[in-house]
């Protein structure tokens, strides 16, 4: 025999459900809370060096490559006529493999 939809519910079962939403909903606000703090901190943070004037710059200075390797598996044209040039002026190709 099968209970009624309508049945009262088992009250462990009941309490269960009430602190497993609990829970959700406390460990749900703790990550938004987190969330805001963490975009506020790297709005922060990035809009500071805007109001300096940019700040320094960790990039390392251009240096002109010392050899060269086709862009693909197989060189095209171009490639191969810039090839033969870094042979012919005596400067390092790529060798095949690793």
């Amino acid at each position: 025999m099968t209970m009624p939809s309508n049945a009262p519910a088992d009250p462990a079962a009941m309490e269960a459900v009430v602190r497993n939403t609990s829970v959700q909903d406390t460990l749900s606000i703790i990550f938004v809370v987190l969330s805001i703090i963490g975009i506020t901190t790297a709005v922060l943070v990035s809009i500071r060096p805007l109001r300096a004037g940019g700040g320094l710059s960790m990039e390392d200075p251009a240096v002109a490559s010392r050899i060269f390797a086709p862009a693909g598996i197989a060189p095209t044209a171009a490639g191969r006529a810039v090839m033969k040039e870094w042979e012919d002026s005596g400067r390092e190709t790529a060798r095949a493999g690793h």
